[in-house]
């Protein structure tokens, strides 16, 4: 109740009622008033308490966001990648470059892919010489073991590259990576390229400086 309602009733009271009944009367109505105002106190200040909460929440909520969105930048990588847990030898995680360059033409889904191990997803030859590497990446933990190979019959071989690691809680995994070879043309045409460059550095290094800008060698 407010202090102007109080107010009110007291001078219409004090017109009805005398003495001390009405003094009584006026003592509870401005204690009800004033616990009133200090329960509006309270719930403005714990209100204002929770909007401060809650922006730091949102705050807190757009850092996560912008650290979630660094992150699957990064494992969108324009080589396929992939996570297997050591102990149930499962993938656990895959970006999309694997599922396209790999998973999606043999017919897969990401939802078939994740909690599957290669043996159940892969001809067994294949899942053999990943198996393999993951033995020889385990032996040389955080260093890469590579090899070329088909992980399909109906795929392209590819450079396949597993690395040992520890995983976030702290479990064996193993990474892995796959990209498609360059093509034996292009390799000899960078070498004929470095072939021809360095035919004319040597050239040039024949020829000597210039003697006074007149562009013979030094004899």
């Amino acid at each position: 109740m407010s202090g102007d309602v109080v107010t009110a009733l007291a001078g219409l009271g004090g017109a009805l009622v005398g003495g001390p009944l009405w003094n009584f009367l006026i003592a509870r109505l401005n204690l009800g008033a004033a616990r009133e105002e200090k329960d509006s106190d309270r719930l403005r200040r714990e209100l204002a308490e929770e909007k401060a909460s809650h922006r730091g929440c949102l705050d807190r909520l757009d850092e996560l966001e912008r650290r979630v969105e660094v992150v699957e930048h990064h494992h969108s990588s324009y080589l396929a990648r992939w996570i297997v847990q050591d102990s149930s030898r499962r993938i656990v995680w895959l970006n999309n470059q694997a599922l396209i360059m790999i998973f999606a033409p043999l017919g897969y889904s990401r939802v078939d892919v994740v909690g599957r191990r290669f043996v159940d997803l892969l001809e067994a030859d294949a899942a053999a010489e990943i198996e393999r590497l993951d033995r020889a990446a385990l032996a040389q933990p955080g260093r890469a073991a590579s090899t070329l190979m088909q992980v399909h019959h109906t795929l392209p071989k590819m450079i396949v590259v597993k690395v040992a690691g520890i995983g976030r809680d702290s479990e064996l995994i193993y990474e892995g990576y796959a990209y498609n070879p360059n093509d034996p043309a292009e390799i000899e045409a960078r070498g004929e390229q470095r072939r021809q460059e360095q035919y004319g550095a040597s050239k040039l290094f024949l020829a000597g400086p210039d003697v006074g800008g007149a562009g013979g060698p030094v004899i």
